[in-house]
């Protein structure tokens, strides 16, 4: 993604490629939540401290609602089903907090609180991107299949189309996290993949039709998607 904001300044060119809200794997709401839940278990529970716990209650309620009111990102539809049922776990939780807080049972209190915590991090895992560089393609693949292919704006594509050279050329670089070795072949394999339809569509996309790179688009946007499921 060209640093548009960041620098203060923009062409035509750069604001093509610039990500929409709906291609960020971003959740304000989750993010927002993390504040009571970092009071929760960096000073009540490790505390014992089942009154904080209790006075945090409102803030547990109305941060989990938030949760559950907000819509995904379209850019993670593929995740929705994941993340209903992570939220209703949440739901259920904050149930159970709700119960133990009033009247007080400080074992059941303090329990919940730690399953609270374990399931916020369920839900982050679920939007956080499995590594960085496939979710900076993924955002600019994003717009070129939902907005660009659509519209069959050959102008916008060709921009789309030059910004994803950049980055499949950061993700070739890119290097796995000790936890994620052993997906490493089956990683390797399907970025290659992945790669070799970039440079295809790479290559007709300055002289070809929306009629030719159609079809290049939906095989690359297939490979994209052979090669997330590498961390699902």
């Amino acid at each position: 993604m060209l640093l548009v904001g960041c620098l203060g300044i923009g062409t035509s060119a750069q604001t093509k490629t610039e990500r929409p809200p709906e291609a960020k794997a971003e959740m304000p709401a989750l993010t927002e939540f993390h504040e009571v839940i970092a009071q929760i278990w960096h000073t009540a529970w490790p505390d014992k401290n089942t009154k904080m716990l209790v006075d945090l209650l409102s803030e547990v309620e109305k941060g989990a609602a938030s949760i559950a009111e907000a819509p995904l990102p379209g850019i993670l539809h593929e995740r929705e089903a994941k993340w209903g049922e992570g939220v209703k776990r949440l739901q259920s939780i904050v149930a159970e907090y709700k119960s133990a807080a009033t009247p007080l049972d400080e074992k059941k209190l303090l329990s919940a609180a730690e399953q609270l915590h374990m399931q916020y991090e369920a839900l982050v895992r679920i939007i956080r991107p499995a590594l960085k560089e496939l979710d900076t393609f993924h955002g600019t693949l994003y717009v070129l299949y939902h907005t660009a292919l659509p519209e069959k704006s050959l102008a916008h594509t060709r921009e789309l189309v030059k910004d994803l050279t950049i980055k499949m050329a950061d993700l070739r670089s890119a290097k796995l996290s000790e936890r994620q070795k052993d997906k490493s072949d089956a990683f390797e394999k399907a970025r290659a993949a992945l790669g070799e339809s970039v440079d295809a569509l790479a290559k007709a996309a300055p002289t070809g039709s929306m009629e030719t790179l159609t079809p290049l688009i939906e095989r690359m946007h297939s490979r994209y998607e052979e090669l997330d499921k590498v961390f699902q």
